[in-house]
């Protein structure tokens, strides 16, 4: 069942790097708390854990746009 929740596009990273760093993420937490935690359903867990953090993910893993020679990372002011 955890498969499928980590899986959710609404919740998780958008981007193809970001999918990976997520991904990676959840595996990592599940193994930290299986290992040195007492809370037994570790997945549950991790996924709520990454999917706090799936906002700063997709903030710093945007891909480039076509014919730009950097990735936008939402710097405003016109530039």
């Amino acid at each position: 069942m955890p498969f499928f929740i980590a899986t959710d596009p609404v919740s998780g990273a958008t981007s193809n790097l970001g999918k990976i760093i997520f991904g990676m993420g959840v595996g990592a937490l599940i193994y930290i708390i299986r290992t040195w935690g007492s809370y037994p359903d570790a997945a549950a867990f991790a996924i709520l854990l990454m999917n706090l953090a799936a906002p700063f993910i997709d903030h710093y893993t945007q891909p480039r746009s076509y014919g730009h020679s950097r990735a936008n990372r939402g710097l405003g002011g016109g530039q």
